[in-house]
């Protein structure tokens, strides 16, 4: 019984490294969840300011310029001392916001059309080559009618 005892109470360096690896293993989780921490607190706004350059710059030049006059010229205008000056003021500033936006939205809608547009414009354009260079008869309908 007492060698039984002597075992237990004796220092087992198989014992020792399995638990420096638990420490070792504990403090690693402990920096992975600071650094997810981190990441949850800035991730998001560096992917919101990441995209919004991006598409930023891929926005077409016209659009570009379009929101630069928007707020260039009346940006640095006083408002008007007259009550109702500034109250039609501000309401045809309304209906103007409201009509530059619907024009963004139509050249946009415009711009995003024009691939779809000129592919057609390809098809179209090579069916009549096709159909101008075979010697195929035309039906006297469609002939023009010679006026003399």
């Amino acid at each position: 019984m007492s060698t039984q005892l002597r075992n237990d109470d004796e220092w087992d360096p198989q014992e020792a490294a399995a638990a420096e690896e638990v420490l070792k293993l504990e403090a690693e989780v402990q920096q992975m969840a600071e650094k997810l921490l981190e990441y949850r607190a800035t991730l998001p706004d560096q992917l919101h300011s990441t995209l919004s350059s991006l598409l930023a710059s891929q926005r077409p030049v016209s659009l570009a310029r379009l929101s630069v006059e928007e707020s260039g010229p009346e940006a640095g205008t006083p408002p008007q001392p007259d009550a109702e000056g500034g109250a039609t003021q501000g309401l045809e500033r309304t209906v103007e916001v409201e009509k530059i936006q619907l024009l963004k939205q139509k050249m946009s809608g415009n711009a995003l059309t024009v691939p779809v547009v000129l592919k057609r414009m390809e098809v179209y354009i090579g069916k009549i080559e096709e159909l101008a260079s075979s010697d195929g008869v035309i039906h006297p309908a469609f002939k023009r009618k010679r006026v003399v």
